[in-house]
């Protein structure tokens, strides 16, 4: 099957579009109903492409549409467009469009290199029982959404934006989430190896060190000297080595495996 024919990669671009859009008037404009208008189409028009990743083969698998980085921009747009329902700091949190425009059009490259590996979807098997896998990868991703909004805010917060404090809330979400997939994971692992834990690659102890450092960042706060302005610096340091481990390695991993 020809994925490179039967997935509408026009709701894809046209999301990123979308995503331009709303910040440009983010920038240009203080009423926030045009970009936050924009933010919702990218939304809708991603969340339509989710869609037909997930039908992509003949037949339905949503662990798909969550299991892959595709899914981020979906996560961000979600998160920021409910937490701006709920504030009025709708400039502050609506300023995350540009780090949702940033992964966006990075994921649309990524997903062009995929499919040309043939590796862009992955069919349930024995170990890999599609019930627990999607809600094993939504919450990490979602994990992961939480913790990268809060590494922008936190940015926010030590130039000054003292909106931007909400960056801690979302670090204490990201904690939360992420051991809750970490529960999940190792329901997974019972049913798919018979065992709650399978340490099998340099992603797992990856999420363990994860885990480790969200941990030791929430006792920050009982030490003296840990003022809020250099917690916030520490959060917006930890985007890159955060990234860098979670996802770089993946990208060179299938740069080494091409055919020479």
């Amino acid at each position: 099957m020809n994925l490179s024919i039967s997935l509408p990669f026009w709701l894809q671009y046209g999301a990123a579009g979308c995503f331009l859009i709303s910040a440009v008037f983010w920038f240009r404009s203080k009423r926030h109903i045009i970009d936050s208008l924009f933010l919702l189409t990218g939304f809708v028009l991603h969340s339509w492409f989710l869609w037909s990743l997930g039908n992509a083969s003949g037949m339905f698998m949503p662990n798909t549409m969550v299991s892959l980085e595709v899914f981020m921009p979906w996560g961000f747009s979600a998160v920021v467009l409910l937490h701006g329902t709920f504030t009025g700091r709708k400039r502050t949190v609506n300023s995350a469009v540009f780090l949702i425009l940033a992964f966006a059009v990075a994921v649309s490259f990524q997903v062009r290199m995929l499919i040309s590996e043939n590796s862009l979807v992955y069919p349930p098997g024995p170990t890999h029982p599609a019930g627990w896998v999607t809600a094993f990868f939504f919450i990490e991703s979602m994990a992961y959404v939480v913790f990268f909004l809060a590494c922008w805010y936190a940015l926010l917060y030590a130039r000054g934006n003292e909106d931007a404090a909400v960056f801690h809330n979302y670090i204490i979400l990201a904690f939360v989430l992420f051991s809750l997939s970490q529960v999940v994971g190792a329901v997974w692992s019972y049913i798919g190896w018979a065992v709650p834990f399978h340490l099998s690659s340099d992603r797992h102890y990856i999420s363990a060190a994860f885990w480790l450092f969200l941990a030791l960042y929430l006792h920050l706060k009982l030490l003296s000297g840990w003022t809020a302005r250099r917690r916030a610096l520490l959060i917006a340091l930890s985007f890159l080595p955060v990234f860098y481990f979670r996802y770089i390695p993946y990208f060179l991993s299938h740069f080494r495996e091409q055919p020479q």
